[in-house]
C-alpha cells in the first residue's frame, strides 16, 4: 500500500469512520488495516481511539511470561468503549481463553490507566 493510501485510511479512522468499513474501502480486513496503521511502534500501540494493537513481538513476550498460553505468535487488537469495556477484538475463538482475557486486561490498563504491562 502506498503512503498516500495509508494516510487516507488513517484520516478516515481519525475522523470516526469504523475500522471495518475503512479497511473494506481499501480491500483489506480490519486486522490487515490495523497492522498497516500500527507500523512498528513497539509491543503496544493505539491505532485509533479506544483500540490497542499488540505486536507479534509483544504477544511473544506475553507468552514467555504466561506458561501454556494458547495465543499464537501473531499480532492481536482489542477495542474498548469510553468506559473501558471490551467491545471488539480479533482474537479467534480457538485462541480465546484466560490468557487472551489477561492480555485484554493489560491492554485496557495501558490505555485507560497508563499502566505498562511487565511484558511490554
Amino acid at each position: 500500500m502506498e503512503r498516500e493510501e495509508l494516510e487516507s485510511m488513517r484520516r478516515l479512522i481519525e475522523n470516526g469512520e469504523p475500522l471495518s468499513s475503512t479497511a473494506a474501502q481499501f480491500g483489506l480486513t480490519p486486522g490487515e488495516a490495523s497492522e498497516l496503521l500500527a507500523g512498528d511502534d513497539g509491543p503496544l500501540s493505539e491505532v485509533s481511539p479506544g483500540k490497542v494493537r499488540v505486536s507479534q513481538e509483544g504477544v511473544d513476550a506475553f507468552r514467555a511470561r504466561w506458561p501454556g498460553a494458547r495465543l499464537r505468535s501473531r499480532s492481536y487488537w482489542f477495542e474498548y468503549d469510553s468506559r473501558g469495556d471490551l467491545v471488539d477484538t480479533d482474537v479467534p475463538e480457538h485462541d480465546d481463553g484466560p490468557d487472551s482475557a489477561a492480555m485484554a486486561d493489560d491492554c485496557r490498563a495501558w490505555l485507560f490507566d497508563d499502566e505498562t504491562p511487565e511484558w511490554a
